[in-house]
């Protein structure tokens, strides 16, 4: 079972490591105005955290079988369809809300950090 957290968590860095990229490329392309730069990686890294939220509701009912995670296992634990459902949902929806809380604050500091470079200039 701590296999499938640690898939888990492994599936949904991976995604998210897809995402940084491609927030941090839109914002350098944002870097001749700085007050847009931070408000576009503000609204970009927000709405990372809202469809993580809402992908931390909707785990435990996406097929499993459907998942990177039981893509990933080696071999299939020794457990039933229903159980492997509720493990592998399970660890999704902690691993989803975790980051969801975490890019949650990231995106606060991102929104700060616009409001400041608004007010200096």
């Amino acid at each position: 079972m701590e296999q499938i957290e640690r898939l888990a968590e492994l599936s949904v860095r991976r995604g998210l490591g897809f995402a940084a990229l491609a927030i941090g490329t839109t914002m350098i392309g944002f870097s001749a105005d700085p007050p847009m730069m931070f408000k576009m990686g503000a609204v970009l890294v927000s709405l990372t955290s809202v469809i993580l939220f809402w992908r931390s509701l909707r785990a435990p009912e996406r097929p499993f079988r459907r998942t990177e995670v039981w893509l990933m296992l080696e071999s299939p634990p020794a457990v039933s369809d229903e159980r492997a459902q509720q493990l592998i949902g399970a660890a999704l929806q902690r691993s989803f809300r975790r980051w969801s809380e975490f890019t949650a604050y990231g995106g606060g500091a991102l929104w700060v950090l616009s409001l400041a470079e608004s007010l200096l200039r």
